[in-house]
């Protein structure tokens, strides 16, 4: 049996602390197969218009590139 693990970042409770705890996580549970995936909100949406009123979203363009982390953190 193998134990993996789903995680999601950019909920409502993720803080300025979440990255530190999330690697000490990974660090301390020597999870083999682990994923990050990051919420997001879709475009034309109430949701997308909510974020942006409460200043929680940007419009820069540069932000909205792929990209893909480090396998080792």
């Amino acid at each position: 049996m193998e134990i993996t693990s789903g995680i999601i970042l950019g909920l409502d409770t993720d803080s300025a602390d979440s990255e530190i705890h999330l690697k000490d996580f990974i660090t301390l549970s020597n999870i083999p197969t682990l994923t990050i995936n990051l919420l997001q909100a879709l475009p034309k949406t109430a949701v997308v218009g909510r974020l942006k009123q409460s200043g929680r979203l940007t419009d820069d363009p540069a932000l909205e590139k792929q990209c893909a982390l480090p396998a080792t953190l």
